[in-house]
């Protein structure tokens, strides 16, 4: 995809003061491994530890772009939606505007795949730390 809207509704529960973990939406996704960041695309991710959400760029690593603050509550269900265009993100969580986002590097990833990524999260039952995620929504998708 190139340009459209992604929306998700997760549970992302408390963790440990002293841990950094986050869960979201991966955009523009290309080339993808086996891995944490063995992928090419971009992060947008909420962080209650951190009160803020987490844009970065992978390239087979990651580099953070932005984190604006929000106020992202654990152990709650949250909407994370994201609006994208060629290099620019709109991003709101739950319905409320978080920032606007715009890739102005030469190498910008124009297109590619959608997912969600748990970070530190592990989805492996442990309810205590587990990022449940539901109802995945790709509402529009135009292109060029």
């Amino acid at each position: 995809m190139t340009r459209g809207e992604v929306s998700v509704e997760m549970f992302v529960p408390k963790s440990a003061a002293d841990t950094y973990r986050n869960a979201g939406i991966i955009l523009k996704t290309n080339d993808v491994g086996i891995g944490a960041d063995a992928f090419v695309g971009y992060e947008i991710a909420v962080c209650p530890e951190g009160k803020h959400v987490n844009v970065g760029l992978h390239r087979n690593n990651y580099a953070p772009l932005e984190r604006p603050a929000c106020d992202v509550v654990a152990d709650k269900w949250c909407t994370l939606h994201v609006s994208f265009d060629e290099n620019s993100f709109e991003i709101k969580l739950d319905g409320k505007p978080v920032t606007k986002f715009t890739d102005k590097s030469r190498d910008v990833i124009r297109s590619g795949g959608i997912g969600l990524r748990a970070w530190q999260r592990h989805l492996d039952g442990e309810t205590d730390r587990a990022g449940l995620f539901d109802s995945y929504h790709r509402t529009r998708e135009s292109r060029p």
